[in-house]
């Protein structure tokens, strides 16, 4: 074996070039470091934000993916933007706010205000349940697949409920990727998935069965059963007319309809039918405060009244809170879509008076039956018959 013999002066040659490389490989100030910590696996950054120094996890045992994430961390500094371990303590009940925040603001429809003055939306409670108290950055994918798990299995919840709920959720977190939480921006927004639906509900009323229907209701709810029928307006729209939108115009009652009560936000005046004009004109002057149409038991009487003239039945005759099936309080709306379409009322005129605010909406309302089938092949047929006969 060969020996290397090295000159005594050559070692403070050595030591003097082992001082040049560290100093070489030492970092610019300002631009961070990396290292790792007795007890991890993983490599750490440390930079500089107003004066403190954040530390950092790269949840990687690859250094190169460290290198990447402090400079990307820098260039945020420099932009401005909040370290993310400062999202940390923000939980979900702070997204649910500021969600709420959006609503009241947007003076959104959907927000429903409850009996002891709390407001909620359609299926917010149930993620209440499920993300109460956890950090907004370790909700994931993976959640949101268990909670529909769990909303299948515990609730035997339908696909479109549990979208409105997994809509929430998605707009939650989006909100707080694009304006933040206290000054602070979620970095990333996992996946929501959305559900596949169900066709449209074909349930409709047709006019010659509206009257019978109509007969077997109560007095009291008769002028709301026909405001809904004629206008296809919803419940909850309908619930907040109050006297004071009331126009009297000659022989014409308007409802004048405020920006944050229709969809659109686009204050409108609405003409109402001749029966429900009439029933309005008779109520006496003293009694004109408050909600215009009672809705008082609504959905109670209008199952018992569909149930009395064939439209609908109990599950059990003898205990009506096991369930019901046949026409719903919400085909009112449907039917009057429908009937508005075929009365020829022009489409954008319709959605006006029936408050939907897109054409995708009202489309899935406006239901064909076969009697639409069958009177356009007749169409086609005198069209084809009309040019055959010209040309001989």
């Amino acid at each position: 074996m060969t020996k290397v013999l090295y000159h005594p002066l050559s070692f403070p040659v050595m030591l003097w070039d082992m001082k040049n490389e560290a100093k070489r490989k030492r970092r610019t100030r300002g631009t961070g470091s990396v290292a790792k910590i007795d007890g991890s696996p993983f490599w750490y950054i440390w930079y500089r934000r107003s004066s403190k120094t954040i530390r950092e996890s790269s949840k990687s045992e690859s250094k190169m993916v460290a290198e990447a994430l402090l400079s990307r961390r820098i260039g945020e500094t420099g932009l401005g933007i909040r370290p993310a371990q400062e999202l940390k303590r923000y939980r979900y009940e702070d997204a649910r706010a500021s969600l709420m925040t959006d609503y009241e603001t947007e003076g959104n429809s959907s927000l429903i205000t409850r009996a002891d003055g709390t407001k909620t939306i359609c299926g917010l409670v149930q993620l209440d349940a499920f993300f109460k108290g956890r950090s907004l950055t370790s909700i994931c994918t993976d959640d949101v697949y268990e909670f529909i798990r769990r909303r299948r299995s515990d609730d035997d919840a339908g696909n479109a409920i549990i979208n409105r709920s997994n809509a929430l959720l998605r707009r939650m977190l989006n909100l707080a990727h694009e304006r933040g939480i206290k000054g602070v921006k979620l970095r990333e927004v996992p996946h929501i998935p959305m559900l596949e639906e169900p066709p449209p509900r074909q349930g409709f009323l047709e006019p010659e069965l509206f009257a019978e229907l109509k007969g077997a209701m109560p007095e009291n709810l008769k002028t709301t059963l026909h405001y809904l029928y004629f206008t296809g307006c919803r419940t909850g729209a309908a619930k907040k007319v109050e006297w004071t939108q009331v126009l009297f115009d000659g022989n014409r009652v308007e409802l004048l309809f405020r920006a944050n009560q229709v969809k659109n936000k686009r204050p409108i005046t609405l003409a109402l039918p001749d029966e429900v004009a009439a029933a309005i004109r008779k109520v006496p002057v003293k009694q004109r405060s408050g909600p215009v149409f009672c809705m008082t038991n609504l959905t109670k009487a209008f199952k018992k009244a569909c149930v009395a003239v064939g439209l609908g039945s109990w599950r059990d005759p003898k205990n009506h809170d096991a369930g019901y099936d046949g026409l719903l309080l919400h085909d009112l709306r449907r039917s009057g879509v429908r009937n508005l379409r075929k009365a020829g009322v022009p489409e954008d005129v319709a959605m006006k008076v029936s408050g939907h605010r897109t054409r995708s909406v009202f489309t899935r309302y406006d239901i064909v039956d076969t009697d639409d089938l069958h009177d356009a092949m007749q169409r086609v047929s005198a069209y084809v018959r009309s040019k055959t006969a010209a040309t001989t």
